[in-house]
């Protein structure tokens, strides 16, 4: 993305483009640097199944359980950067993605049992 950026940028000469001339580091404001922060999450899941009593009394335990469990599984957003939660607390950053970290996905399993 970056590439096309840099050389999808207007030049003299170039006619219409889709992306702002390159400048020295002045950025003006502009709604081209606004995005929807606007998004819907699937965070935390877990499934479990518990071990009919039948299997468990075969297996000479009182009682098991399986069990999967995921964090953040799924986000749907329409934002370019790593995560649209923006938690910068100060107010001229405010909603401002600077040194964000792209949110880790986790995944768990495992069985409880009881003897």
């Amino acid at each position: 993305m970056q590439a096309a950026l840099a050389y999808g940028r207007w030049t003299p000469g170039s006619g219409t483009q889709d992306e702002p001339i390159a400048n020295s580091g002045y950025l003006p404001a502009s709604t081209y640097y606004v995005e929807s922060g606007s998004f819907l999450r699937l965070n935390n899941v877990t499934l479990s199944y518990n071990i009919p009593k039948a299997v468990s009394e075969k297996l000479n335990i009182a009682s098991a359980k399986c069990f999967i469990t995921a964090q953040n599984v799924y986000t749907l957003k329409k934002f370019t950067g790593f995560t649209p939660e923006l938690s910068d607390d100060t107010p001229t950053r405010a909603g401002i993605e600077t040194n964000a970290y792209p949110t880790t996905r986790t995944i768990a399993g495992g069985i409880n049992v009881s003897f």
